[in-house]
């Protein structure tokens, strides 16, 4: 199946569907990920002429990636064509890593999340080491050894990374 390069969010996708052989008259219908889409959607238009469909999208979100597919129906049979479009967005934090303090003994977490498209995946450092690949780090009965300066890397291989640094400061009684 084609598979378009990411879009932007914002930019403008047409996706024309012709039939080149056959005898009319034609009905054109458009799905996405098999669900029929109908006129009625924002920013969605669907311009059909007699042999060919036209859907076109004004302003392309992230909500809009998925496999189109346009089948058309005569009263012979019936064919189709489809292609997959991704939109990237940019990485945007749930919820920003923050300053960590706790008395020793005592649990507390730490937390990166972050959304975008491609839906990006967590990475926490250390020193320079990797310590956990999820949004967060639960600390139970703190001591010296989770003191420290960490890093949340929020990353999709598409966007820039998101990066923040935090302090875990545990303190003795």
């Amino acid at each position: 199946m084609p598979t378009f390069q990411p879009f932007k969010e914002g930019s403008v996708f047409r996706f024309l569907c012709g039939v080149q052989y056959g005898s009319a008259p034609f009905k054109f219908n458009w799905f996405i990920n098999s669900k029929l889409i109908s006129n009625h959607l924002p920013d969605v238009s669907i311009d059909t002429k007699e042999d060919e469909s036209t859907l076109k999208i004004k302003y392309v979100k992230s909500e809009n990636s998925g496999n189109y597919t346009c089948v058309v129906n005569n009263e012979f049979g019936k064919d189709s064509q489809s292609v997959m479009l991704i939109v990237k967005s940019p990485l945007k934090w749930l919820v920003e890593p923050k300053d960590l303090h706790l008395i020793h003994g005592e649990s507390g977490k730490i937390e990166c999340k972050a959304t975008g498209f491609p839906l990006p995946t967590v990475t926490w450092y250390k020193n320079s080491e990797i310590v956990s690949k999820n949004e967060e780090i639960n600390i139970e009965r703190a001591s010296k050894n989770d003191k420290g300066v960490y890093e949340c890397v929020a990353d999709n291989e598409i966007n820039e990374s998101l990066r923040k640094m935090l302090k875990v400061d545990v303190k003795c009684e």
